[in-house]
């Protein structure tokens, strides 16, 4: 059994790899937010050339009927406020634009909700075995255990963070940007504004919706994760307690700084509470604490006779063994007395 410190670097490293990947699923969500908003520029330079408002600063004029209308355009063009929702309602050409960029969202969310659940599934499987590996490894022995079932993967990356489970959150995060869209859109053919300033608009706004999504994916990695390290705790029979380990830097939070270095029985660990994530964004993770000597570890044996496993002190030697199991020439229990 090596010093605690084996066991915060070994964590730390894990921690890393899976954080790394993590941030790389970032760069995938940025090409498929930076994808929609070609799609919205597509689609705005199409209605825009189809129904002749030009890339300038356009001018009108006056129906008899008092409406106001861009110079070059059908009358059927409204751009009043009161009479362009009256239009919108009833299923206009603009009504249709803001149907094709609703679907684009629509995609967007889709393939968004896909690469979170792909890669969530990943984290989980993998912290899972790697948190049983380096804990056997950690005292030199193997054995079996259990693999993990497909519905406790489920399970772990649809723990909500907040109340909410993340593809609630993305579509949460599809619907505002659908009614901030719809809203540029009518604002925008009201006021009459180029196809260039729309564009321009709605791309801000959908790097807006790119950075909740970042904080929502960087989020979750931290919640499965954590899960899944949690879990895997549990399925070595060895770890009975954690030590929480914030990343420490200039953005470390107060409440992970505070629960830094403390120690908690894994039976007790909550995410939000004494266990991470504590908060959007948070970094922090954990480690397998055990005591520096092997006072109260245990290692692997062999039953002679039925040949299953079963645990022993880490401090039972291979002569006590003999001694205790084959030649009986002393009990386990005055073992554990002496």
């Amino acid at each position: 059994m090596d010093t605690q410190k084996y066991w915060n670097d070994r964590f730390e490293l894990q921690a890393k790899k899976y954080y790394k990947q993590g941030d790389k699923s970032l760069v995938d969500l940025q090409k498929l937010f930076k994808g929609s908003s070609t799609e919205f520029e597509k689609e705005i330079n199409n209605f825009y050339a189809k129904y002749g408002i030009i890339d300038k600063s356009p001018t009108y004029k006056t129906l008899a009927n008092g409406t106001k209308v861009i110079t070059g355009t059908t009358d059927k063009l409204i751009v009043t406020k009161r009479a362009s929702e009256v239009k919108l309602a009833a299923g206009t050409r603009i009504s249709k634009l803001e149907g094709k960029l609703q679907v684009i969202l629509k995609d967007l969310a889709t393939d968004q909700n896909n690469l979170m659940k792909s890669t969530l599934s990943g984290i989980a499987t993998d912290t899972y075995y790697d948190t049983i590996f380096e804990v056997y490894k950690g005292y030199e022995i193997g054995t079996s255990f259990s693999v993990l079932n497909p519905n406790v993967v489920s399970q772990m990356i649809r723990n909500p963070v907040n109340g909410q489970a993340f593809s609630t959150r993305v579509w949460n995060n599809r619907n505002l940007l659908a009614n901030q869209t719809n809203q540029i859109l009518r604002a925008g053919i009201t006021q009459g504004i180029s196809n260039g300033e729309m564009a321009k608009r709605l791309s801000k706004k959908m790097g807006s919706g790119l950075k909740v999504a970042n904080r929502l994916i960087q989020t979750e990695v931290t919640n499965t994760y954590n899960q899944a390290t949690k879990t895997g705790y549990e399925a070595t029979g060895f770890v009975k307690q954690y030590e929480y380990v914030a990343t420490l830097d200039n953005r470390t939070s107060d409440i992970c700084s505070d629960l830094d270095g403390q120690i908690f029985n894994l039976k007790d660990a909550a995410a939000g509470l004494n266990y991470p994530p504590m908060h959007t964004n948070c970094r922090s993770t954990t480690t397998a604490h055990f005591d520096d000597s092997k006072q109260f570890a245990t290692r692997m044996a062999r039953d002679v006779e039925t040949g299953k496993n079963f645990t022993v002190p880490a401090t039972m030697t291979h002569k006590d063994f003999k001694d205790i199991y084959i030649d009986k020439n002393i009990t386990r229990k005055a073992w554990d007395n002496r």
